[in-house]
């Protein structure tokens, strides 16, 4: 999989963003086993960790809901999450977050 979901937020924000994997990964019955936080890079600023993740992070059989905390205004995040399916598929998604005070 690839970036499939977008947040623009205020640094002080909690905003959520939800992650389908039916429609380009799961087949047939197959549903999510694990979902987890691989990583979270601030594209921006490599040395910036302002921006977080609760976890662990809530899922159902085929979607999973990423609340996304804090930030850095001004600058843009790229959240990686792994997906675990009953069957044994893996999947990595992305969610790109810029950060912009208002």
């Amino acid at each position: 999989m690839s970036i499939v979901g977008r947040l623009n937020k205020q640094p002080a924000e909690r905003e959520d963003c939800n992650l389908d994997f039916a429609a380009e990964w799961l087949d047939g019955g197959d549903r999510l086993f694990e979902v987890e936080l691989k990583a979270i890079t601030c594209e921006t600023d490599p040395e910036d960790t302002s921006l977080t993740v609760d976890e662990p992070i809530e899922f159902s059989a085929s979607t999973a809901k990423v609340w996304v905390n804090g930030g850095t205004s001004g600058n843009a995040y790229k959240v990686e999450v792994l997906a675990m399916s009953e069957t044994g598929r893996i999947a990595e998604a992305e969610i790109k977050v810029k950060v912009k005070e208002i």
